[in-house]
């Protein structure tokens, strides 16, 4: 078997998975969140992540811990002063 072959052949039978998937996601009995659309290996809609990610808060005692050393800046005077300071 050549690979032009094999490869269609394998391209068939991915449009018919497709195909079976479809009907069983639209039909009226069944639908996407139904036990055999999980049977056929596809992951139900209840299962499925929301993908919704957070930005993890840090505490302030590890700003603190820290230091402000990476939140400096130079004045124009060429002194160094907080990047928080009201003046500059």
């Amino acid at each position: 078997m050549k690979a032009d072959e094999r490869d269609g052949l394998y391209q068939d039978l991915s449009d018919d998975s497709v195909n079976i998937r479809d009907g069983v996601e639209g039909h009226v009995d069944f639908g996407p969140d139904h036990p055999m659309y999980e049977a056929m290996g596809f992951t139900t809609l209840s299962q499925r992540k929301s993908g919704l990610t957070r930005k993890k808060k840090r505490r302030w005692r590890q700003k603190v811990n820290e230091g402000y050393s990476g939140l400096q800046r130079r004045s124009s005077t060429g002194s160094r002063m907080p990047a928080h300071s009201v003046f500059g």
